[in-house]
């Protein structure tokens, strides 16, 4: 078991560390040969370890994002490519380029925002899990922020369906009736 002091003031740290550390040196013959841990030097450090895994975290989850983002844009590419026909058969009949717009920014936010709901679900699963295992630890699901990720996910999904949908909605129809 390791000594510890405690003291009423916690204003007074620097001044009991100090007085602390120059009596320890007077029983060890001069020599720093020992360690002093305040309280606030553990908070310190442990701010210190939060930071860096919140960082690391968010830009994991920043890639996570671009990757999902260039997966749905690719999907959506391959989408219209595949429904090209289609597309011209749907122009000729008359629907505007809003609609073929809307149609194809629709299915990219359906897509996104199911990932991001399967996604949500197993972040949730494994805090419960974590909980069930170590009951102990005080596991808090802040639904703020679960709806927030709800939100980036249709964000994110939208954004990279726009070129894809673009491109739909400007089909010349008898190209596109042409196309196969």
């Amino acid at each position: 078991m390791l000594p510890t002091i405690h003291f009423a003031r916690a204003d007074q740290v620097d001044i009991v560390t100090h007085a602390i550390r120059r009596i320890m040196k007077k029983r060890h013959n001069g020599e720093e040969d020992f360690t002093i841990i305040t309280q606030t030097g553990m908070l310190t450090t442990l701010n210190k370890i939060i930071s860096v895994m919140t960082t690391v975290v968010a830009a994991i989850a920043a890639i996570s994002l671009v990757v999902g983002a260039i997966g749905i844009m690719t999907m959506m590419w391959i989408s219209v490519n595949e429904r090209i026909e289609e597309i011209g058969l749907e122009k000729a009949i008359g629907a505007t380029p809003q609609q073929i717009l809307t149609l194809f920014l629709g299915e990219a936010a359906l897509l996104s925002t199911v990932g991001g709901a399967i996604g949500v679900l197993i972040g949730l699963g494994i805090a419960l899990l974590i909980g069930w295992l170590v009951p102990a630890l005080p596991i808090a699901i802040p639904y703020f922020y679960v709806l927030l990720s709800l939100l980036v996910s249709l964000v994110s999904g939208l954004a990279s369906g726009v070129l894809p949908a673009c491109r739909a909605a400007r089909l010349d129809p008898l190209e596109a009736l042409r196309a196969e």
